[in-house]
């Protein structure tokens, strides 16, 4: 469900941006999101600076891939992350 939002924001030409603590809690989702193309990111001031860290990493994964490859089209999620298991997750 996130990458239909984020790549149907992108194809509309919509910002397209996340808010809560999912991010922030779970560094895989902010690096997944990032790794799509996700505009912004919203989190707890306590929450801050991990997540930056996290989202550029990500961003710069994302540059050296495009660099090589030249298409983003096929971005797949971190391995340790999966849509579907964010959902049934207990709280950190």
């Amino acid at each position: 469900m996130l990458k239909l939002a984020v790549l149907g924001a992108e194809r509309n030409g919509r910002h397209i941006g996340i808010c809560g603590e999912a991010p922030a809690n779970y560094p895989e989702i902010a690096r997944y999101l990032a790794q799509l193309g996700i505009d912004s990111i919203s989190v707890n001031p306590s929450s801050i600076l991990q997540t930056m860290e996290v989202v550029s990493d990500a961003e710069s994964s994302v540059k050296l891939r495009d660099a090589s490859s030249k298409t983003a089209a096929s971005v797949q999620p971190a391995p340790e992350f999966n849509e579907g298991s964010v959902l049934n997750a207990p709280d950190r």
